[in-house]
């Protein structure tokens, strides 16, 4: 009987640390895999890289000659992964890519 009590006083202190709870993985922004960025190329119009990437995540009105592609994943406590691409178009046409995508289609 002491053996009872003793193990509910010991669950009782420890709580649920000893379980741990499940931990939600937050993906936020455009992924934008290797694999996607390969098939994009210099002298593409805005309209074709759109199609290829999806819709920017940040296109400001201000800078309509940047489009900004960025994402970063989080699973619990872990730290964040994180990548941005900036795409940089003069009249249309996207004359630069600035950074390389660190995820593949094998990461996902």
């Amino acid at each position: 009987m002491r053996f009872i009590y003793s193990f509910i006083i010991t669950i009782a202190i420890t709580g649920c640390s000893f379980f741990a709870p499940y931990h939600v993985e937050v993906q936020q922004g455009n992924l934008v895999t290797q694999e996607m960025i390969s098939e994009v190329e210099l002298g593409m119009t805005k309209d074709q890289v759109k199609f290829l990437l999806g819709t920017p995540v940040l296109d400001s009105a201000f800078l309509e000659s940047e489009w900004i592609y960025y994402y970063q994943s989080q699973i619990g406590d872990q730290p964040a992964t994180y990548q941005d691409i900036k795409l940089v178009f003069a009249e249309d046409t996207l004359t630069e890519i600035i950074g390389t995508p660190k995820l593949s289609e094998q990461d996902l």
